[in-house]
């Protein structure tokens, strides 16, 4: 496996400063549930829960961001990427593809996914609703607070296309 350094938020900050997005940070302990995740936001935040899902073949990868309060609908996620049995990327493929840990998944990997075979962005449109957006820039000691309109403009940049569900 390559030597790759994982959870490195630069990159993001350095994404963000080079847009001149505007962003609050927030650095606080490790936070690995929506629970921890929750005690960190204020209530008209919402906070992100980022899954990477692959189909069986490990020849396709999907980033999956919904609500951090909401449980992926598997199936309709499989419906949605017309894939037949998707399934929880490994601790490796994520290292590999990602160069992130589990813990510290968000729509940020994009960043890093030049490696990931046939990835595709997933968001659900109920994150497109929210004004203010919570997600950690690939390190889980960190949040950032984006407004709607910011958090899109980011996602144009670092994704070439993504789809809403």
């Amino acid at each position: 496996m390559k030597n790759i350094k994982i959870n490195n938020e630069k990159p993001v900050f350095d994404l963000l400063d080079s847009l001149d997005i505007e962003y609050r940070l927030l650095r606080h302990d490790p936070v690995f549930t929506a629970d921890d995740a929750a005690s960190v936001l204020a209530p008209d935040e919402l906070g992100l829960k980022t899954l990477i899902l692959r189909n069986r073949a490990g020849d396709a990868f999907f980033v999956v961001a919904l609500p951090d309060n909401e449980r992926a609908d598997i199936k309709s996620l499989e419906k949605i990427t017309n894939t037949d049995k998707l399934i929880f990327a490994t601790e490796d493929n994520l290292r590999e593809y990602f160069a992130i840990a589990a813990g510290s998944v968000s729509p940020f990997v994009c960043l890093s996914a030049d490696n990931a075979p046939g990835y595709k962005l997933l968001i659900s449109k109920k994150i497109l609703n929210a004004q203010q957006i919570a997600v950690h820039p690939n390190n889980n000691v960190f949040t950032v607070i984006l407004s709607q309109g910011n958090f899109l403009s980011v996602l144009d940049v670092i994704c070439e296309d993504y789809i809403v569900f």
